[in-house]
């Protein structure tokens, strides 16, 4: 027997509704029909017929905490949906989960929802899927000459970026006739102007919003340089969080090194990819210490620096073809959104009604 089930995905429709909104309605469940609201104020007036009914809280945008106009309808829509049967999920899938349990705001959250939604591998996925899919055949992806040996770029002045940026520059010569970044310090190290995006001017650089300029892609500097060292956006232990910095490297058919979380490379390969262990070695994502796992990705590099690029693009490029290909894969995009929504009906099911307690100025 078919259950209905009914997803708001966003309270306050504060922008990010629309991506929610998107990557949920990929989803296919035997058995289970979903509708997607993005508007409060588009909510059907019967909803009688819904076993599940679940209202997404977008924690993007914390400053509008600051408006008490804000803080006092949000606080109005929730207790409404609370008394119409909703449960609240905190929806963070641009961070992960170490980077959104150090913001004191949605920890104040965390304990009035149910459920919490962080980035892990499925996130961008999804977006960068999305945003490239109609333009996958378009790309100008030649690896035939390599000026270059590694790309390494750096926004965000993150510990472990520093520490590993800092290691190469001592005991290493890596940095010779490589292109690399690191936007995120007082002294900004910029890429050569040519290999930055060319509509993008200064915005990169004054490091504001950048409205999704992140996710864009130039194929320049990946054709032009041998291998990608990507630093993401966190070397932790207890989680997987997959940007898109490493997408980027799969669409552009690109080699890559990760310095990302402990077993990285494993949860890519779970996931149905193939990553480089059969032409060089990748024991270092089995490096469960960070700093030792860092040595380990320098000593690496170091040998990819010494490898021929067109050996190593021979070698590789049933593997980035694969990659690519699965990359794009609508049926991978689907399978993504039904075990997600999954992971929150079997927990909805499980938990009491929400009681939604609102103190001072902020929500929650």
């Amino acid at each position: 027997m078919q259950e209905y089930n009914l997803i708001l995905t966003d309270i306050m429709k504060t922008g990010h509704h629309y991506f929610y909104g998107n990557y949920l309605s990929y989803a296919s469940i035997d058995n289970q029909h979903i509708d997607i609201q993005n508007d409060y104020y588009q909510l059907p007036t019967d909803l009688s017929k819904y076993k599940r009914k679940i209202a997404l809280i977008c924690t993007i945008f914390p400053h509008y905490m600051n408006n008490s106009e804000f803080v006092d309808d949000m606080n109005r829509r929730l207790e409404k949906l609370r008394q119409l049967g909703f449960k609240f999920i905190i929806a963070s899938p641009w961070e992960s989960r170490a980077n959104v349990d150090q913001n004191t705001l949605i920890k104040t959250y965390q304990n009035k929802a149910f459920t919490s939604w962080y980035g892990e591998h499925d996130w961008f996925w999804f977006y960068m899927y999305d945003k490239h899919l109609q333009k996958k055949d378009l790309f100008n992806i030649d690896h035939s000459k390599k000026i270059y040996n590694l790309l390494y770029l750096n926004k965000l002045g993150r510990s472990h970026r520093r520490r590993l940026f800092k290691k190469i520059q001592k005991e290493t010569d890596l940095l010779n006739q490589s292109l690399y970044s690191f936007i995120g310090e007082k002294t900004p190290i910029r890429l050569p102007r040519e290999y930055e995006a060319p509509w993008i001017e200064n915005g990169i650089y004054q490091m504001q919003n950048l409205n999704g300029q992140d996710q864009d892609i130039y194929e320049k500097p990946y054709n032009d340089s041998k291998f990608s060292l990507i630093t993401e956006s966190n070397v932790n232990n207890n989680e997987q969080f997959i940007t898109e910095k490493i997408w980027k490297a799969i669409i552009m058919k690109h080699v890559f090194v990760v310095y990302g979380n402990y077993k990285t490379l494993e949860t890519l390969r779970t996931e149905g990819f193939k990553t480089f262990n059969s032409v060089f070695n990748e024991d270092y994502d089995d490096e469960f210490d960070a700093d030792t796992r860092a040595w380990k990705i320098i000593e690496l590099c170091k040998k990819l620096k010494q490898m021929s690029a067109h050996e190593l693009y021979n070698k590789t490029k049933e593997i980035r073809e694969h990659n690519f290909k699965l990359f794009f894969s609508k049926n991978n995009i689907t399978r993504l959104s039904s075990d997600r929504i999954q992971k929150w009906f079997k927990t909805y099911d499980s938990t009491e009604p929400n009681s939604v307690a609102i103190e001072g100025k902020r929500v929650l």
